[in-house]
């Protein structure tokens, strides 16, 4: 279960980018830069460690707005039976949000240049379903469900999951029930090929080809489940930019999850 969690403030600015970064030992990695459709409030960060800063730059290089980027590597799972465990993983995926000035042309980070690009029109394998509205995505928090390991026959169970999930957390999660007329809910049907996830905590390690690539025992940690950050923040860069959270839930019985950026 990966899980982002940003704040929601209370200022609009002009239509802002996403700026998708791969993050590992050696560095930063400018890897695309989407634009967000229409003004939304700009998301505060996580308070996670800042390796670095992204730019807007105009066509003469000046730099017209900026914002960090925060180490997105860290990941943390707690036990049911109590007690838990925290790593850093080699490689992550930062997603930034980007104040978009008039006069913004290209995004910079370090030396690299990218020019933004439009959101995709076509959800070509995947379909974003609105669960739950409250208003205008760009005035609320907006929750996002992934499916890994759901095949075509079992996305009724995904949907299942995520109106269960989503009950539990509004019923018996404060200060979620208190604030869920802040909330939308939005579910995205994937396929996987395989049904379940990949385990590589046993021997030997079993392999299924799913949507998002989750697989247990992530850092040699037994319970730690880790996915395709590229897929799963491209996805919902692509279909949702506003999103506030990410949780993607994998269709397995074993024990297991993460949390983290």
């Amino acid at each position: 279960m990966l899980s982002i969690f940003l704040t929601l403030s209370s200022v609009v600015h002009a239509a802002p980018v996403q700026v998708l970064i791969e993050v590992d030992d050696t560095g930063l990695r400018l890897v695309e830069a989407v634009h967000q459709e229409g003004p939304t409030p700009l998301r505060g960060g996580t308070h996670a460690p800042q390796l670095g800063t992204v730019h807007a730059v105009d066509s003469e290089g000046e730099i017209l707005a900026s914002a960090p980027v925060e180490d997105p590597r860290f990941r943390s799972i707690i036990y049911a039976e109590g007690g838990g465990a925290s790593v850093q993983l080699e490689r992550a995926w930062a997603r930034v949000e980007l104040e978009w000035p008039a006069g913004a042309l290209r995004v910079q980070l370090n030396r690299a240049q990218l020019t933004p690009r439009r959101p995709a029109s076509s959800l070509a394998e995947s379909e974003l379903i609105q669960v739950n509205s409250s208003g205008d995505p760009a005035e609320r928090l907006n929750m996002v469900f992934l499916g890994d390991g759901y095949t075509v026959d079992e996305l009724d169970i995904f949907a299942s999951d995520v109106n269960r999930i989503a009950d539990y957390m509004f019923s018996e999660i404060e200060p979620y029930g208190t604030y869920e007329a802040a909330f939308n809910i939005w579910r995205i049907d994937r396929a996987s090929t395989e049904s379940g996830g990949s385990h590589y905590e046993v021997e030997p390690h079993i392999q299924r080809e799913t949507a998002y690539g989750c697989f247990y025992g992530c850092a040699g940690i037994d319970r730690l489940i880790c996915c395709s950050d590229g897929d799963v923040v491209s996805e919902v860069t692509t279909l949702i930019p506003e999103a506030d959270g990410i949780m993607v839930l994998v269709n397995d019985p074993t024990y297991g999850g993460s949390g983290g950026f």
